[in-house]
Formats: C-alpha cells, sequence, structure tokens
C-alpha cells in the first residue's frame, strides 16, 4: 500500500533554504506579476484549497491568523517562507513597509509601466517641435497619438 505525504511533507517538498540570505525559497506554483509588480508569491493546497505558502508557513510556526490579518516579509522576497522572515500585521503594516523600502514611489518617465517612449525620445521631441516639426510629423515618427506629443511638449506629466 502506497503511503501518502502529510500536508506539511508535501509543504516542505516544495521549499528551497537559500543560504546567503537565510530565505526559504518557495519552489511550487507562484502568483503571477500584475501590471504593477507584485506576484512570485507561493501557493499551497492545504487540503481544503490555496493558501499563500507564507501564510501556511507563518500558521505552522505561529498558529492561526484571523483573516483580516497580513503575512508581511522581513526580507521583502515573495517567494520566501521562512518564519523567522514573516511578521503578522495589517494593511496599513503592510502599506507602511512598502513606503519606507521604497515600493510604492510612483514610477514617472521612462520607468513607468506604461511608458513608450524614453526620457531621451521625449527631450528629442521637444527639441523637434522648438525648431518646428509638427505635432503630425512627430507622431507619425514616434508613433504615438498627436495628444501624446503636444502633452510632452507642454511638459503635462507623463503617465503615471
Amino acid at each position: 500500500m502506497k503511503s501518502r505525504l502529510t500536508s506539511i511533507e508535501r509543504f516542505f517538498a516544495k521549499v528551497e533554504p537559500e543560504p546567503n540570505s537565510g530565505c526559504w525559497l518557495w519552489i511550487g506554483c507562484t502568483t503571477k506579476p500584475g501590471p504593477h509588480g507584485g506576484g512570485g508569491y507561493g501557493q499551497f493546497w492545504d487540503g481544503v484549497g490555496y493558501v499563500y505558502a507564507h501564510r501556511y508557513s507563518y500558521r505552522l510556526a505561529f498558529g492561526n491568523l484571523e483573516e483580516s490579518e497580513l503575512v508581511r516579509h522581513s526580507c521583502d522576497n515573495p517567494p520566501c517562507v521562512n518564519p523567522a522572515h514573516l511578521l503578522k500585521g495589517t494593511d496599513q503594516d503592510n502599506t507602511q513597509d512598502a513606503v519606507e523600502r521604497g515600493r510604492l514611489n510612483p514610477q514617472r518617465g521612462e520607468r513607468h509601466w506604461k511608458a513608450t517612449l524614453s526620457d531621451l525620445e521625449v527631450e528629442e521631441i521637444r527639441n523637434l517641435r522648438a525648431q518646428g516639426s509638427s505635432l503630425v510629423e512627430l507622431s507619425c515618427r514616434f508613433s504615438v497619438a498627436e495628444s501624446t506629443i503636444s502633452r510632452y511638449c507642454n511638459h503635462i506629466r507623463r503617465a503615471s
């Protein structure tokens, strides 16, 4: 008769310690990144449903969590499930972590996820427009809408 692994055994079969950081990396399935980043959090079937692997690890080490409680990563490494790197907290704590660690600052210019032009190209557009190029010419040359060219030339904030 074939023995079945317990949930805990199945969980630890998907954990790989990383010696340099001390993180325990989840090597099972993970969430996909969204348009603003994020993602990479482990997902684990606990026998009832899918749960975040870091929440499961926290519960194993420290006990149950309220549904409203979050588990934060002190290491800022989403696939980490090392209980020593996990902290219980609120949504407000999590947001504060993001602000303090520079993960919540809005990206501007070419660093914005929707940017189609580099900062250098925007500067070139402004220079060409100042030299008399039309919105239509610049729109065709840089493959963006005339309204986009106009916003750049009038120094209206880029996509944010």
